[in-house]
């Protein structure tokens, strides 16, 4: 079943194995998702830790610089509805062959709920298998957070009992690898998420929205990377006038030999610019916006 159907036939209606196929991926995306948000349910892997630490002993901040609803309004939210504007509007680069009529009346809104359809699950897929892969790996990494000392709060009178590394018994109490049964940390929540620090949620969740808006807006303005066109060599002089002086396998290949000589001032070579244009500087702000965002999120 050709799956871009509603660009090649526009009289006739969609046919239901196509939209069949849809609902299908959309159903492994929602798996994918279910899965991910059961992974991050999963108490993570709780590493050894040292009490002395510069780099677990930051304080525990509750109020975040870019809260969990700030980062799903700017990574889901926002990318969702710019697509959906995006796909109901005309499109500068072309989508179905030239042969082909354009589609007008409910065939162009076939076309534009296609677009829309494809845009939404490019952007569920991508948050979706960040949500997978972030938890599943924040769960088997167990990195400690920066301020994993301050949800921990050790019972600091029972250090030995705890103790599973390290030199503490030759040289110091305080160097000793131990475990996490020595927090007295009421919350099981706080302590948990304090071992859940690599990947970061926002870091992964940002960047797989935001990009994914960056290559859309890419493709529907129609930013690409100019691409020169190779360009046969211009004949010399002697090869003008004599036209036998140049071999049929010496030429540039879909090139024939030129059937009436013209004077070596007529072959000019057109500047690189004019055979691949860069696209306008303005667009690639735009296009790259999300991205820095992106990188803003990830910094904070």
């Amino acid at each position: 079943m050709d799956r871009a159907a509603p660009y090649i036939n526009h009289t006739k209606r969609i046919p239901k194995r196509l939209i069949l196929s849809y609902i299908v991926d959309w159903i492994f995306i929602i798996l994918i998702a279910i899965a991910g948000y059961l992974f991050s349910l999963v108490s993570p892997n709780h590493r050894p830790f040292s009490l002395v630490d510069q780099n677990i002993s930051y304080p525990y901040v509750e109020k975040e610089k870019v809260s969990t609803s700030t980062l799903i309004l700017v990574s889901l939210v926002a990318p969702a509805l710019i697509t959906l504007i995006l796909s109901l509007l005309p499109s500068p680069t072309p989508k179905a062959p030239l042969q082909d009529a354009p589609p007008l009346g409910s065939s162009l809104w076939k076309r534009r709920l296609w677009d829309w359809n494809s845009a939404w699950m490019g952007l569920a897929l991508a948050l979706a298998t960040a949500l997978l892969l972030t938890s599943g790996l924040k769960n088997l990494l167990g990195k400690p957070r920066p301020d994993l000392l301050n949800r921990c709060k050790p019972d600091l009178q029972s250090l030995q009992a705890h103790a599973v590394g390290g030199y503490g018994a030759e040289v110091s109490e305080g160097i000793l690898l131990v475990s996490w049964t020595i927090c007295t940390q009421s919350s099981r929540e706080i302590l948990n998420d304090g071992f859940a620090s690599f990947p970061s949620g926002h870091s992964s969740t940002a960047f797989a929205g935001l990009t994914y808006l960056t290559l859309y807006l890419c493709a529907k303005l129609a930013l690409a990377i100019p691409y020169l066109l190779p360009q046969p060599p211009a004949p010399s002089a002697t090869e003008l006038h004599d036209p036998s002086a140049t071999e049929l396998h010496d030429l540039a290949p879909n090139t024939t030999r030129p059937k009436d000589p013209l004077p070596p001032a007529t072959y000019v070579a057109a500047p690189f610019r004019n055979q691949g244009a860069a696209p306008p500087v303005y667009l690639l702000v735009l296009a790259f916006v999300p991205v820095g965002a992106a990188v803003y999120i990830s910094a904070t």
